[in-house]
């Protein structure tokens, strides 16, 4: 999926937060700088959440509570983390009833098996968005939510109703 600006990432992640269920898990893939802490805030406004959704970088975790309790895990700073120093950051992923994980290749342990790992890379000026879910909750998730993504005005290239 073409993402041609910043505002369609947030769109995308609005249209998770507005789809998911209680269980999903979403791992953001990607470079530095190629959105996916701007994804994480679409889906805590999906969600309902209108604070501010800064990256937990320095922190690991934030939680939110909206239509679904979730965290927020920004795993980046963790590049040699042995398995008992990130079993907390697991326990925190089973309490939520919605687990966003940015550089989850850094623990993918802490992630259940059913989820949607969502790879963004840059496309020349653009962003490219690759869904792979690994069981049925996250395809039907993927599903639900490039439908909703799709149908707000103008597909993937309308403008947001919330700008």
């Amino acid at each position: 999926m073409r993402l041609m600006s910043e505002g369609e990432a947030r769109r995308l992640g609005e249209a998770l937060g507005r789809t998911a269920e209680r269980g999903c898990a979403l791992a953001l893939v990607g470079p530095l700088g190629v959105g996916k802490t701007v994804v994480a805030q679409g889906v805590m406004r999906g969600l309902g959440w209108s604070g501010r959704v800064p990256s937990p970088t320095f922190g690991l975790m934030r939680q939110y509570d909206g239509r679904l309790r979730a965290v927020h895990l920004d795993l980046y700073r963790l590049e040699a983390a042995a398995p008992e120093d990130v079993e907390w950051l697991g326990e925190a992923v089973e309490g939520a009833e919605l687990a966003v994980v940015e550089w989850p290749e850094r623990a993918w342990s802490i992630l259940p098996e059913d989820r949607l790992v969502l790879a963004l890379e840059r496309d020349g000026a653009a962003r490219r968005a690759q869904a792979a879910p690994s069981g049925p909750r996250s395809r039907a998730w993927w599903e639900r939510a490039r439908q909703a993504f799709e149908a707000w005005p103008g597909g993937t290239g309308g403008g947001d109703p919330h700008e």
